[in-house]
């Protein structure tokens, strides 16, 4: 088993894949759904002043 690490603004899966979404709505949506289909260990980002907020809500 490969734990996968996603780290917003980096993206980069144990496989090398990537993706990128939109800091909005609907990229939160799209995330979610993402990782709900994944494996996911741990997401991890940094917390930059108003561009980190809306994830958090979401």
């Amino acid at each position: 088993m490969t734990d996968d690490t996603i780290g917003i603004d980096i993206h980069r899966l144990s496989d090398g894949k990537m993706m990128s979404f939109s800091n909005c709505p609907a990229g939160f949506k799209a995330l979610s759904k993402f990782c709900a289909k994944t494996a996911v260990t741990r997401v991890v980002y940094e917390a930059t002043g108003a561009y980190h907020s809306g994830l958090e809500r979401a």
